[in-house]
């Protein structure tokens, strides 16, 4: 499944839809996320929704992870069989660890200017511009 394309710092929903034949697993899936052969991380997914099998993971695209293509490996075990979903997803360059600007403000004061930006992590910041002469 092809899930898109991602800056860094954005947050990359993975989900597992595991209930067949009123069967849950034993455990929750773990995904494993690949660039070519090589491994980036492994994380257990969490409960989205019991009664219908869905675990719903999001990865958030750190430093570890450079522009380009990857698969990540949903496993898990049903009725004594090993079951395998792959997912796909490009990483963007450009962004930033913190997320997007999604909202800003001028904020200006005697000794310098400020833009106060808020970003799509929920996180504040403080940019100065300090005045010329």
């Amino acid at each position: 499944m092809n899930g898109g394309r991602f800056f860094s710092g954005q947050f990359v929903p993975i989900a597992a839809l595991t209930k067949e034949a009123d069967e849950l697993p034993a455990s929750a899936p773990v995904v494993t996320i690949y660039r070519g052969a090589t491994q980036i991380t492994t994380a257990s997914m969490p409960v989205a929704d019991r009664a219908n099998g869905l675990f719903v993971l999001e990865v958030q695209l750190t430093d570890a992870f450079a522009a380009g293509h990857y698969a990540a490996h949903v496993s898990y075990v049903l009725d004594g069989e090993p079951r395998v979903a792959i997912f796909y997803f490009e990483c963007l360059g450009g962004g930033g660890e913190d997320g997007a600007v999604v909202s800003m403000a001028f904020y200006d004061r005697p000794h310098a200017r400020f833009l106060v930006q808020r970003l799509d992590s929920n996180i504040r910041r403080l940019v100065k511009n300090p005045r010329g002469s």
